[in-house]
């Protein structure tokens, strides 16, 4: 049924039935966490964070989704409201106060990149504090244990920056 209902592209149904499945075979959420993430690729913003916000309710944070959900669902929030023009200010300022809560809880690292680079672009596009934007991908670049290709996301993000600064 899961598999029907993924290439029917009806991701609601695809989450009910990944959620019956984790919780049947003790699956810590992975599947909700797999049909979330196929959800938000495909556009389906309130499918893909009512995914993720049920695996941050229904597992503890030790749980091995916890922190990818946790991410993905502030991830997801941030395509949504970016992808409306003009976006809503007070939404990314929200949103904002999220991230700087996120990463003050959970470290940077490859996982959790997409979402920090997320928070260099709210900085820095939307709220035009460029000093802000630049002063945390410097730290990136110097964080250790972010491999080579991380640092080299971080160094190219900031080459935008700059550019946008001129």
């Amino acid at each position: 049924m899961l598999w029907f209902t993924l290439q029917e592209e009806d991701y609601p149904s695809a989450l009910k039935q990944a959620i019956a499945i984790d919780k049947r075979f003790q699956g810590e959420g992975r599947r909700t966490y797999e049909i979330a993430t196929i959800a938000a690729d495909n556009k389906d913003y309130g499918t893909a964070i009512a995914g993720y916000d049920h695996i941050r309710k229904s597992y503890s944070e030790f749980s091995p989704c916890y922190e990818a959900a946790l991410s993905g669902s502030i991830h997801t929030r941030y395509l949504q409201i970016t992808s409306q023009y003009p976006p809503e200010m007070t939404k990314i300022k929200q949103l904002s106060v999220e991230l700087d809560s996120f990463f003050r809880q959970h470290p940077l690292r490859d996982a959790n990149l997409g979402t920090y680079l997320n928070r260099v672009e709210i900085e820095a596009v939307y709220m035009k504090n460029i000093p802000m934007a630049t002063g945390l991908l410097e730290k990136a670049i110097e964080t250790p244990g972010l491999s080579a290709k991380g640092k080299a996301a971080c160094k190219l993000q900031l080459g935008d920056i700059y550019h946008l600064e001129d």
